[in-house]
């Protein structure tokens, strides 16, 4: 006599199965998933050093003295560091999804 309990998780087991070695085959046919991460981790890893150096900025306030030119000098220049890399990884994603229709504008890969 079949159990229906064993028959209902031998189903789930195997819908499990098939969507893990879906979703490893579709990571596998589609090379975009990978820069797709990769400029994922850059913008995370952006959002936690600004976190970080905001709390340095504030914890370290020099408001006279002889390094307030230092320090300012260090934010504008932080901050300006922070917006280029941004526009570098605008440009990288760009190209990838350039790439991925079937045209590349900067060169090709």
């Amino acid at each position: 006599m079949i159990d229906p309990r064993q028959l209902t998780e031998n189903a789930e087991e195997n819908a499990q199965s098939c969507a893990s070695v879906a979703q490893k085959k579709l990571g596998d046919k589609m090379p975009i998933m990978s820069e797709v991460r990769l400029i994922g981790g850059a913008l995370v890893m952006i959002l936690l050093i600004v976190f970080v150096l905001t709390e340095i900025y504030d914890a370290i306030e020099i408001e006279e003295g002889p390094f307030t030119e230092v320090a300012d000098s260090l934010e504008s220049i932080g901050a300006t560091a922070l917006v280029l890399l941004v526009l570098a990884l605008l440009v990288v994603a760009a190209s990838a999804i350039m790439r991925f229709f079937g045209s590349s504008g900067f060169g090709g890969r």
